[in-house]
């Protein structure tokens, strides 16, 4: 994830979402703005936490429920979410560094 400058954020809450620029809000107080840049991941916690989704929708951002968040199940079956959504990002990634090559290459 860091070869990809992926940054990992905790405790923070989604405030607001206007394109692809997050508004968060820390634990503190404090506010920051970030880009979303290629994919958006994050974790809820242990129990469904959904008030982000319309701000999402919204926004026109592509995001994917995982876990408890998207429907009830084990720790397997959220580790088998959290995985397919990894590859998707992940096959998503790929595809547009193919097309980048057949375009220019």
């Amino acid at each position: 994830m860091t070869e990809r400058g992926t940054a990992l954020l905790t405790r923070v809450k989604v405030e607001r979402a206007a394109g692809t620029t997050l508004t968060l809000r820390h634990d503190d107080g404090t506010t920051r703005e970030i880009e979303v840049g290629d994919a958006l991941l994050f974790a809820t916690g242990p129990a469904p936490v959904r008030d982000v989704v319309p701000l999402l929708e919204e926004a026109s951002i592509e995001y994917e429920l995982a876990g408890d968040c998207y429907r009830p199940g084990d720790f397997l079956s959220c580790l088998r979410d959290g995985m397919l959504a990894a590859l998707s990002v992940d096959n998503r990634f790929r595809k547009e560094q193919s097309e980048k090559r057949v375009k220019h290459g």
